[in-house]
């Protein structure tokens, strides 16, 4: 009688719980909140992927004008590190006024410090291989590359590149003084996965 009064006793203790607490989720429909779910998703990446798309450059070719459209692709082989080739036209002209045409492909390494954060720095560096033509005149070379660049996390899939570069050319026939050869400034578009 003892023992069945006990069980009786502690069997509604013992199937009492804590009440649960409603849990609400609030979603994010401002911007800070987008960039918020932009940022947590770059975070929770597995830190490789790839990316693809177009690039625009202009500035100076042996002291003259130039401009430059290309495209590059990427793969994020690490959070930090990126491996990729890219393809590009220069066009320009000569204190002669003859045009300077130049078409390259070729290899570049670019490091990002700190890239899930919204607005972020990048540290390229390639060299591409190809024709260089002015007038009739053709020959090929080597055109070395450096860049720096801020990068803007826009959303997960999409980052807008923008910054100054330096480029050369190594070639003992172009006519293009190669110690004014200098850069400009890029605009790159990367769609992809980061």
């Amino acid at each position: 009688m003892t023992l069945g009064y006990l069980i009786f006793a502690l069997a509604p203790s013992a199937s009492a719980q804590a009440p649960e607490v409603p849990t609400t989720t609030v979603e994010p429909d401002d911007k800070k909140g987008r960039q918020r779910e932009t940022i947590e998703a770059l975070r929770e990446g597995k830190g490789t992927g790839g990316y693809g798309g177009p690039e625009f450059g202009f500035g100076l070719l042996g002291g003259r004008a130039a401009s430059r459209v290309g495209s590059r692709a990427g793969w994020v082989a690490t959070r930090n590190l990126i491996v990729g080739g890219f393809a590009e036209g220069i066009n320009s002209d000569t204190e002669a006024n003859e045009p300077v045409r130049i078409v390259d492909a070729g290899a570049f390494l670019e490091t990002q410090i700190a890239p899930y954060q919204t607005i972020h720095a990048s540290i390229e560096g390639g060299v591409g291989v190809g024709s260089v033509a002015w007038g009739a005149n053709r020959a090929a070379g080597f055109l070395p590359y450096a860049a720096v660049r801020l990068e803007v996390n826009v959303v997960e899939w999409f980052r807008l590149s923008v910054g100054p570069n330096l480029r050369g050319i190594v070639s003992n026939a172009v006519p293009v003084d190669k110690s004014r050869v200098s850069g400009g400034l890029d605009v790159a578009l990367k769609f992809g996965a980061f």
